[in-house]
């Protein structure tokens, strides 16, 4: 369990220093009351980012599935500040939530109702083991075993991506049962 603790930090530390965040830091708990949850079917246009990172739409069989907000380092541009927080992993955050059940080897997608990020990518958690899953375009499979899986997806969008200057980063949690 502590090498599993260590490995996320040490995630979490490179996401923030990829992204260049380094001004207000807040500290959250795993039952932070404030964690987003998706319930509706929302278009993708592609608008400009707000001043919070955005929740994406997350679907499994054309059912939403709820996320919640995790870590991240993001610009206000209105206040011209920028914020960073910091949340626990997903299994740890997520534990006494309810997990949607989902069919093995089902697609699921996902979807930002602001412009596309520049880079994402997606981790699950399944039995205290870490791995990346693959992701084809805003897609991927939930695994062919059945059980509980927790998953972090962190988007980056960056305004210059040779110089690696970010508008934002932020990482997302879901969870799910795998039935067959």
């Amino acid at each position: 369990m502590f090498e599993i603790k260590r490995l996320c930090s040490l995630l979490l530390v490179l996401l923030f220093i990829i992204t260049g965040c380094d001004v207000e830091v807040e500290k959250h708990s795993s039952n932070n009351a404030n964690a987003r949850s998706i319930n509706s079917n929302i278009s993708t246009p592609q608008m400009e980012l707000g001043d919070t990172p955005p929740t994406p739409i997350i679907e499994a069989a054309g059912k939403a599935l709820a996320v919640y907000q995790s870590s991240y380092c993001w610009d206000n541009k209105t206040k011209g500040t920028s914020v960073c927080a910091d949340y626990a992993s997903p299994n740890e955050m997520l534990k006494d939530k309810v997990k949607e059940k989902v069919k093995a080897n089902t697609p699921i997608t996902f979807n930002f109702d602001v412009k596309k990020p520049t880079d994402v990518s997606l981790t699950i958690y399944d039995n205290g083991s870490i791995s990346q899953v693959k992701v084809t375009g805003n897609s991927f499979q939930t695994p062919p075993e059945e059980g509980i899986y927790y998953y972090s997806l962190s988007a980056v969008w960056l305004t210059d991506i040779e110089k690696r200057i970010s508008e934002g980063s932020s990482v997302y949690t879901f969870a799910i049962e795998v039935i067959k």
